[in-house]
């Protein structure tokens, strides 16, 4: 057996989120991911609590 190597968060996972906001799509990605996730809500058992 091999020991698991230990997970480390690189600089280039903040990068990467840095220039993912940057950027003009990103407020449209947040926007479509929140609508998507309200409209799953929405229509599943949570929606008692939702409304």
């Amino acid at each position: 057996m091999h020991k698991p190597t230990p997970r480390i968060e690189s600089p280039n996972a903040l990068a990467f989120i840095t220039r993912f906001f940057a950027a003009e799509s990103a407020g449209g990605l947040v926007l479509m991911a929140a609508a998507l996730a309200a409209l799953i809500v929405a229509n599943s058992p949570l929606a008692d609590s939702y409304f």
